[in-house]
């Protein structure tokens, strides 16, 4: 006979509601850049683009196909010395850029060559840090040049080295993944290459999210962010002295993935995690922007296929629109996206005498720890569930303590 299930009191259950993700609009195509890797708003409606082939920023038009409206070569501004067989000058590899008031701060790759034969070729070019300033507005906002710094993976592999963050001396391995020879996309997830860069929620800080290395301390599963305290002074110069100064470094699990882009809001950081290689899927996540937290994936649905830059205007939440800027083969596209639920997800809760029953919806193939707590008692571990293709399944618990006033949560398991 089935067992009759009922709808659950309420209190007994910390649970998500259920969200229908829809997808906001089509991607708009920008054309005359074919590898856009980051942007920042300068309006609702206009944005700065930086590509990874070249020097020159774009101002673009957010929702509207079209070529930008202004664009300025900022090559001439940052002493780049490493030139092509061909005697052209290389590319800075510019990956992130976050604004604070009207200073843009854009961030090169800092990694070794990965097309290259032998793959591996060190990149000076690529180990620069520079700012612009915004004046005007709207369509008529333009671009002059601020600034630049040249030694932040110099500094970054001498505070690993040193114990700087107080870990152990070579935590890190930086100087091992930097080294001339390694590329910066590899399987091993142990190059170095940086793609990500936004103010922490409190804007005390900067965080550098690495693509690559994954950290060695959790078997390279686990993504860097490495907290830079003096931003600002760091473009106070031609080039700026120095040395960058850094807090300490924050490991988060983002499935084997590391960070593309990152942006943040009032009350949080969105995420865009991606493979170390040049394969794989994207995925969204948001964080609480301190330590020790984990990151969550969210529910969201985008048709952009490689969307490395990111651009956050509203409070995280369910619902929140962002907005995605993907490489593309001759142009790029953006497209406003909503985050949904965090996943991994509670839903359609039952009680059947002393049992208990709910779906946990989640990536297929994703495990996750079910826990439990009395109320006002400490959390406990109950077992852990693999999601199986169809992204859903159910977990019951079947010995339920007479009068219990239990909650029950869903988290990835112990592994951050």
């Amino acid at each position: 006979m089935p067992t009759p299930w009922s709808k659950v009191q309420p209190e007994l259950l910390a649970v998500t509601l259920a969200f229908v993700v829809t997808l906001d609009t089509d991607a708009a195509t920008h054309t005359l850049s074919a590898n856009a890797s980051t942007a920042v708003a300068i309006d609702a409606n206009y944005m700065v683009v930086g590509d990874d082939e070249d020097q020159i920023l774009r101002i673009y038009d957010r929702r509207v196909d079209g070529p930008p409206i202004y664009q300025k070569d900022f090559t001439p501004n940052l002493g780049l010395t490493d030139l092509s067989p061909s005697g052209t000058i290389r590319e800075v590899d510019i990956e992130a850029s976050v604004r604070i008031g009207n200073r843009i701060y854009w961030l090169g790759s800092h990694g070794n060559c990965g097309g290259c034969d032998p793959p591996g070729e060190l990149r000076p070019n690529r180990q620069r840090l520079f700012a612009t300033d915004i004046a005007g507005t709207g369509a008529g906002a333009t671009l002059s040049y601020v600034g630049r710094y040249d030694n932040l993976r110099r500094d970054l592999i001498a505070w690993d080295n040193t114990n700087g963050h107080r870990l152990g001396a070579r935590f890190l391995q930086l100087a091992a993944s930097a080294a001339e020879g390694v590329p910066p996309e590899t399987a091993a997830r142990d190059g170095f290459n940086i793609e990500a860069l936004c103010m922490a929620p409190t804007g005390a800080v900067a965080y550098i999210g690495f693509r690559s290395p994954l950290t060695p301390s959790s078997g390279r599963t686990n993504a860097l962010i490495v907290p830079l305290l003096n931003l600002p002074q760091l473009v106070l110069g031609n080039p700026a002295p120095g040395p960058a100064r850094f807090d300490q470094p924050i490991e988060m699990f983002l499935d084997r993935r590391g960070f593309r882009s990152l942006d943040s809001s009032s009350n949080g950081v969105v995420i865009v995690a991606g493979t170390t290689t040049n394969s794989g899927t994207f995925r969204l996540y948001t964080w609480s922007g301190a330590a020790g937290p984990p990151a969550y994936e969210r529910q969201a649905s985008f048709t952009v296929n490689q969307p490395e830059g990111l651009i956050v205007e509203q409070p995280i939440a369910t619902g929140a629109q962002v907005q995605l800027i993907s490489e593309g083969g001759g142009d790029f596209k953006s497209q406003f996206v909503t985050l949904g639920p965090a996943i991994p997800e509670l839903r359609g809760t039952l009680m059947a005498q002393s049992s208990f029953r709910f779906l946990i919806v989640g990536r297929p193939g994703g495990s996750y720890d079910v826990e439990a707590a009395e109320i006002g008692a400490p959390w406990g571990y109950i077992s852990t569930v693999v999601i199986p293709p169809a992204g859903q399944t159910y977990w019951t618990n079947y010995n339920l303590p007479p009068n219990s006033r239990r909650l029950y949560r869903i988290r990835y398991p112990s592994r951050y």
